[in-house]
């Protein structure tokens, strides 16, 4: 649990001129598809790889 935790924080985090992806992410996370989140976040958090 404490990943999806993680992970919904780093979404929370997004610029705000990303909401569609926002939100994709957030659907992903709901599908437990964390794999593809991190690909994503790590494009825009570099560091993110390291949860």
């Amino acid at each position: 649990m404490q990943d999806k935790e993680r992970t919904l924080q780093l979404i929370a985090n997004l610029p705000s001129g990303q909401q569609a992806l926002s939100q994709a992410l957030r659907q992903l996370a709901g599908s437990f598809r964390f794999d593809v989140i991190m690909t994503q976040l790590d494009k825009i958090f570099p560091t993110s790889s390291c949860l």
